[in-house]
């Protein structure tokens, strides 16, 4: 975790604009998820991590608290991976 001004390391990502990296864990392996116009893909276990920026809206708070959501909307990549996952870390400046 980075820590700057307006961040609290304890409590997470402040509204700030940034950019941030979500980390997850596919414990079991999956075959033949489609990633939405990407195409379809198999996906072993282990570890993924998704980058992204927050330069608008809520900031780094609201976007990473989308992604560490598994019911919302699919509007990023990540979206259809993520309710698959467990989230395990998310890194942010």
């Amino acid at each position: 975790i980075i820590e700057a001004r307006d961040h609290d390391p304890r409590t997470g990502p402040s509204p700030v604009f940034g950019t941030y990296v979500a980390f997850f864990q596919l414990l079991e392996a999956v075959t033949r998820v489609r990633i939405g116009a990407l195409g379809t893909f198999d996906f072993p276990a282990g570890y993924y991590a998704y980058l992204g920026s927050a330069f608008c809206g809520g900031g780094v708070w609201a976007r990473t608290n989308r992604h560490l959501t598994t019911d919302t909307p699919k509007k990023w990549n990540i979206d259809h991976l993520k309710p698959l996952c467990e989230p395990v870390a998310v890194w942010w400046t």
